[in-house]
């Protein structure tokens, strides 16, 4: 922290946060006193979009406003970095290889939800509507039967922007909780609704307890 102050005091400090719950997370910056930062990045782990969210209002609870989720590009995940982002926070970023690792097993995403369909050889698949540039020119069946290594060239590249391009209309789309919840469930015919409900229901109590002393205890006490 002092040699940044020294030498490059413009570039922004985000502190590792390596936290299973809130409890941890409260020892953790109790212990770490006056200490001066940016922001926080935070591992998501196994963490179930409810428990995300309770660890993110924790943060917001303390006055941290930077947000950088560290390996992660779950569709749940985005979704709940783009409400927060476009609401609550000033930075919400996250980072994964994602992408990279679906594309060396033959995964493809798919674009309205990111649900990974294993692609075999000379098998039938039902036409995806996608707007990524490859797709434009290559579909499925087609896509099974090139060499391993352009297979998976298209795919990290398909993969890659499937992603982003969720990120920006998640976003976009981010202006209510019922906007964005409208925007989920027309994208989710074959993930749990029951899943998603929760991480709707969990983020309508963010709201609630956002600007509560200890909204994240009072959260927590509901699950």
């Amino acid at each position: 922290i002092e040699l940044k102050s020294s030498y490059c005091p413009e570039v922004e400090l985000f502190l590792p946060v390596q936290a299973y719950n809130t409890k941890q997370m409260d020892f953790f910056f109790k212990k770490l006193g006056s200490t001066s930062f940016d922001g926080v990045s935070l591992p998501t782990r196994n963490a179930s979009p409810s428990q995300l969210i309770q660890q993110l209002l924790f943060l917001h609870n303390r006055g941290i406003r930077k947000i950088h989720l560290l390996g992660t590009s779950t569709f749940t995940n985005i979704i709940i970095s783009a409400f927060l982002a476009r609401n609550y926070f000033d930075w919400v970023s996250l980072d994964s290889t994602t992408w990279r690792q679906q594309a060396m097993y033959g995964l493809y995403l798919h674009p309205a939800n990111l649900r990974p369909i294993k692609l075999k050889p000379n098998k039938k698949y039902p036409e995806i509507n996608c707007s990524c540039p490859w797709c434009q020119y290559q579909n499925l069946y087609d896509l099974t039967n090139l060499p391993v290594t352009d297979c998976s060239f298209f795919l990290a590249n398909h993969n890659y922007f499937v992603i982003e391009d969720i990120c920006h209309q998640a976003f976009s789309h981010s202006s209510s909780i019922s906007e964005l919840e409208k925007f989920s469930k027309l994208r989710i015919a074959n993930m749990s609704r029951e899943k998603i409900g929760k991480l709707f229901e969990t983020l309508h109590l963010f709201e609630i307890f956002a600007h509560e002393k200890e909204g994240y205890e009072l959260l927590s006490r509901l699950f």
